[in-house]
C-alpha cells in the first residue's frame, strides 16, 4: 500500500496527514511551528518528521517511508527556499519520504 503525507504549517502550530492510495485520511498528528523564518529549516524539517513520527504511532503502527510528501509552509514562498527545503529533505529525511514538494 502507498501513502502519501501532508503538512499544513503555521507559526504557532502544524497539522500532519497520512493518506492512503484512495485519498483517505488514515493517520494524522499535531506538531510545533513550521515556520522557517522563525525557527530556521532545519527546525522545520525536525518538526516535521516528528509529526510524521508521531501520526504513525497514533495508529499504534511503525512508521513507514510516503511515497510523496506535500509541504505548505508559513513563510516558504521564496522558490531557492523551496529548493533548499527539497534537497535537505532529500539528503537528511529520506526514511520519511520518496518525494518532496513545498507549495
Amino acid at each position: 500500500m502507498h501513502l502519501y503525507g501532508g503538512v499544513d504549517g503555521g507559526g504557532s502550530g502544524s497539522r500532519f496527514s497520512i493518506l492512503n492510495e484512495e485519498g483517505n485520511v488514515v493517520a494524522e498528528s499535531e506538531g510545533e511551528c513550521t515556520n522557517q523564518w522563525l525557527i530556521g529549516i532545519d527546525q522545520v524539517l525536525k518538526n516535521v518528521e516528528e509529526m510524521w513520527r508521531k501520526a504513525f504511532e497514533s495508529q499504534g503502527l511503525p512508521p513507514v517511508q510516503l511515497e510523496g510528501l506535500g509541504l505548505a509552509l508559513s513563510g516558504v514562498e521564496a522558490e531557492h527556499v523551496k529548493e533548499e527545503i527539497k534537497e535537505k529533505v532529500a539528503k537528511k529525511y529520506s526514511l520519511v519520504t520518496k518525494n518532496v514538494i513545498s507549495v
